[in-house]
This record gives C-alpha cells, sequence and structure tokens, in this order.
C-alpha cells in the first residue's frame, strides 16, 4: 500500500552547513496539497517533492490520507493514549498549539 500525506503546512528543506541554502526548484511540501511518502523500519516519513527529492516530515506538519496499518499503528495514539489526553483536556489543560 502506498503512502500518502496531506500537508498541514509548507516544508522546505532545513539550511546545514552540508547543504546549500539554495532550494532546488520544486523541493518543498506545499501546504494544503497532498504527496507521496515513504517510510523507513521505524516510521520515520519522508514526503516526496514534485522534483523526486525526499523531506523528512513531522507529526504536527501532515495527516495520513493513506497508509499501511504498520505505520499508523506507529502513528496514531492508542486508546491509553487518546484517554488520558481527554482527562488532561477536562482537568483544563490548554494546548499550546491546535491542528
Amino acid at each position: 500500500m502506498d503512502i500518502k500525506i496531506k500537508m498541514l503546512k509548507t516544508v522546505t528543506p532545513e539550511p546545514s552547513f552540508l547543504y546549500s541554502n539554495k532550494v532546488k526548484e520544486g523541493e518543498y511540501l506545499k501546504e494544503g496539497e497532498i504527496y507521496s511518502a515513504d517510510a523507513n523500519t521505524f516510521g520515520a516519513l519522508c514526503g516526496i517533492c514534485d522534483n523526486g527529492e525526499k523531506l523528512g516530515v513531522k507529526p504536527n506538519e501532515f495527516i495520513f490520507i493513506e497508509a499501511p496499518a504498520w505505520i499508523l499503528n506507529l502513528w496514531l495514539p492508542n486508546r491509553t493514549q487518546i484517554s488520558a489526553l481527554k482527562i488532561l483536556e477536562k482537568e483544563g489543560f490548554e494546548w499550546q498549539t491546535k491542528i
């Protein structure tokens, strides 16, 4: 099964001393667009840009459109985690960021 993600924010390469500050044409993942993605054996994801380059993505940067069960089991919260989050919210905990 292919992995498809929808971007919640635009992602570009992070500058580093090994990587030139110039972004290659098409080397970004645009907010609102759906992209194919790839995963390693640990479940780390990278979106595949229009130019074929791969960019790593973080949990708050995308949502899954389509993914195999083993990936979803790694990324999505289980029932215990969901219950704990609901209790925290009832106790007045406010999230720093909302999606």
